[in-house]
């Protein structure tokens, strides 16, 4: 069976991997895909909304949207962007590899909470104050990136606005945090890593603590303080969420998904699946698309 789903990567039309643009413009824009339906995207979002209200949706999650209302993607999830005329916004997409130059910099960027969807909403409401201190910045960087010039100059000026408005955000979605959780972050967000890169290999905590050179009562204990669950739960979560992204975005097999994240047999995912969303696979499927 064909995958449905499509997997959109960054098209390189500049000499970097960034791109500011309305999102009127995107709306109108001739695209290889289509935006009001579900698509993974391999590159970061940052949408900055001006007018309108309305709902994105992000891996089955409907999140509110309003002026002045910050929203971020981060890159690998499941996205669908929802019919509204009268939504209007500035949207800014680029790589982790235009962002930080080196691996132990790009560490930085997925440590981010703005971009960590297992903890809080992925959209931040700005009072004036704030919003005015954003949409400057994001005027700053579209008057940059207006400049016929391609200079190296060019490009550390937009990066470094970036960062300006990504430090800002994020210091915004730090005082959402409860600060005892705070202390236990760095090292979950290094377990969400690896979970992300082998939750298709193993289920295991031992596993994991074991890669992350801790026991698992530690890694229960960051997960107990960051989430209020154990490391098994978020595992079985990020599982979960796997099987529902190809189940809904594809036209896999249940036996071909089952493969694809790591069971044995078609039988085991479907008892994993049913116990955990209280649905057989099929049904689920078969829910969701009637929303469509």
């Amino acid at each position: 069976m064909s995958e449905k789903i499509q997997n959109i990567r960054f098209k390189n039309k500049n000499q970097f991997e960034f791109e500011i643009l309305n999102l009127r413009s995107l709306f109108n824009r001739k695209l290889d895909h289509i935006i009001y339906r579900p698509h993974r995207v391999h590159f970061y979002h940052v949408i900055l909304f001006t007018r309108g209200e309305g709902e994105h949706i992000v891996d089955f999650q409907r999140y509110k949207y309003h002026p002045k209302a910050l929203l971020f993607v981060a890159e690998n999830q499941v996205q669908q962007f929802i019919q509204n005329k009268d939504t209007d916004g500035v949207l800014l997409v680029f790589t982790g590899n235009f962002l930080y130059k080196s691996e132990s910099d790009r560490k930085i960027l997925q440590a981010y909470r703005i971009f960590d969807y297992s903890l809080q909403s992925p959209c931040i409401s700005l009072n004036e104050m704030e919003f005015k201190f954003i949409l400057e910045l994001f005027n700053e960087v579209k008057e940059e990136f207006a400049l016929k010039e391609k200079s190296y100059l060019k490009e550390e000026m937009i990066r470094n606005l970036l960062r300006v408005i990504l430090l800002k955000a994020e210091q915004l979605k730090q005082s959402e945090v409860i600060s005892p959780a705070l202390s236990f972050y760095s090292d979950f967000n290094i377990f969400r890593a690896q979970l992300d890169k082998d939750y298709s290999r193993t289920r295991n905590v031992k596993d994991y603590a074991f890669v992350l050179r801790l026991n698992t009562k530690k890694l229960n204990q960051i997960t107990k303080n960051i989430l209020g669950k154990t490391a098994k739960e978020f595992i079985d979560d990020r599982v979960i969420l796997e099987i529902k992204r190809l189940l809904v975005h594809t036209d896999l097999s249940v036996q071909e998904i089952s493969f694809q994240v790591g069971f044995d047999e078609p039988t085991n995912l479907v008892k994993f699946f049913k116990k955990y969303a209280k649905l057989t696979p099929a049904s689920f499927r078969s829910k969701e698309k009637d929303k469509e």
